[in-house]
Formats: C-alpha cells, sequence, structure tokens
C-alpha cells in the first residue's frame, strides 16, 4: 500500500510539474480565456446586481430586490454557463499543446448547454451533502467522480447524462492520484488564499491538469502502465 501510494503521488507530481509548465508557456491565451468566460461575467454580475438594485429601489420603488436586480444576476451568470464548454476546450486544446484562439470560447451550441447542465448538475450533487455531517468526506468524492464529464462533452459530444457516467466510471481506475492532484491544488490555494491571485493561478493550473489527466490517464494506453486499479 505504501509503495502504491508513493507511486500514484509521484505519478500526480509529474502530472502537476507539466501543467504548470503548460500553463506558463501558454500564459496569454489561458489568462484571456478564464478572463473572458469567469471573471468578466463574474465582474458584470457584480456591477449588474448593483446596478439593477438600484434601479429597483430608485425608479421601480420595489422594497427588496427586484427584477433589474435578477437580470443582473442571471444575464452574466447565463454567460459564465455558456462559456464553460469554451474553456474546458481551450484548456484541453492547451494541454495538448495544439495551436489556440480566443474565438474557441465559442462552442457549438449542443455542446454549451451540455456543458452548462454538467456544471450546475454536478455543482448541485457536491453542495447537497455538504449540509449533512459526512458532507466533509462525500463531497470532495462527489466533486472528483464528476470532474471529467465536461471533458467528455466537449472531446467526445457526449450529452451531460452520459458524460457524467463516463466520468463516474473512468475516474474508478484513477481516484487515488486524482485525490492527491486535487488536494494539492485545495491545500495551495487554502493556504494562500490570502494573496488573492494565487486561488487564480491555481484554479487555470489545475483547469490545465484536469486535461492533461482526461488526455493522459483516461484516453491514453498509459494509463495501463499506471497501477492503480484494486488488487
Amino acid at each position: 500500500m505504501e509503495i502504491e501510494l508513493r507511486k500514484n503521488s509521484l505519478t500526480s507530481l509529474e502530472l502537476l510539474k507539466e501543467a504548470g509548465n503548460i500553463s506558463l508557456q501558454q500564459a496569454f491565451p489561458l489568462i484571456s480565456a478564464w478572463f473572458v468566460s469567469l471573471f468578466g461575467p463574474v465582474v458584470l454580475m457584480g456591477i449588474g446586481c448593483f446596478v439593477g438594485l438600484l434601479i429597483d429601489k430608485m425608479i421601480l420603488h420595489t422594497k427588496d430586490a427586484g427584477p433589474a436586480s435578477l437580470l443582473g444576476l442571471l444575464v452574466p451568470g447565463l454567460m459564465i454557463g455558456g462559456f464553460y464548454a469554451g474553456w474546458i476546450f481551450i484548456t484541453l486544446k492547451i494541454a495538448r499543446r495544439d495551436k489556440v484562439s480566443i474565438a474557441m470560447i465559442f462552442r457549438p451550441i449542443s455542446q454549451m448547454f451540455s456543458a452548462a447542465a454538467v456544471l450546475v448538475l454536478s455543482t448541485i450533487a457536491t453542495a447537497l451533502p455538504s449540509f449533512t455531517m459526512v458532507g466533509v468526506v462525500v463531497s470532495p468524492v462527489i466533486f472528483l467522480k464528476f470532474q471529467l464529464a465536461p471533458y467528455f462533452v466537449v472531446d467526445q459530444g457526449l450529452g451531460p447524462i452520459e458524460a457524467m457516467k463516463r466520468s463516474w466510471i473512468e475516474t474508478n481506475r484513477i481516484w487515488i492520484p486524482l485525490a492527491i492532484l486535487d488536494l494539492g491544488f485545495f491545500g495551495v490555494s487554502t493556504a494562500l488564499g490570502f494573496t488573492l491571485i494565487v486561488p487564480f493561478v491555481a484554479f487555470m493550473v489545475q483547469s490545465v491538469a484536469t486535461a492533461l489527466v482526461y488526455m493522459r490517464w483516461v484516453c491514453n494506453d498509459e494509463l495501463d502502465e499506471i497501477e492503480m486499479e484494486d488488487d
């Protein structure tokens, strides 16, 4: 068991180093895609909610947040969901060292809806156990099990349910090194969260690392060379 854990740790460390190197080499397209798909919409959401609340109070004279506030929240939220497939696709292209353009953020409508559905469903599935006593254990496991689902959407054109099923099955063989990888990113983000910039960088590198997991450990024969199956 100790030898197996050491092997998995080394495997995760090697992939982490590769993800860091690739992210550094492709920093501009990676940051650009992150800005368009997540950071920009989040900023718009904050501005939209603030302006919407002012409109509700001063013009519509609502007691609490009203339709303008809801609109300010909904539109950027739809942008995040719509661009999610593009973010996943670009990180996968970067992991494969293919040429990347910001136009790739716009994916086919079917992929946009499927990836957004995966995002919503997996978020709900991960969040629900957190309200229970076992949530501290169950929620991270569910996150890990559905972690590869969006890559099946953008790379293989699967629907949301089928992609989540595939992710659940495929992670059975790689859950230990994937858990080590996720815990590493979580630890760094938590310990250095006060710097503000580190969690954002960790998120981008982790996205590339997850794309590498999908590419090397799931869709590659190299997986058979890594002794991760239960004896």
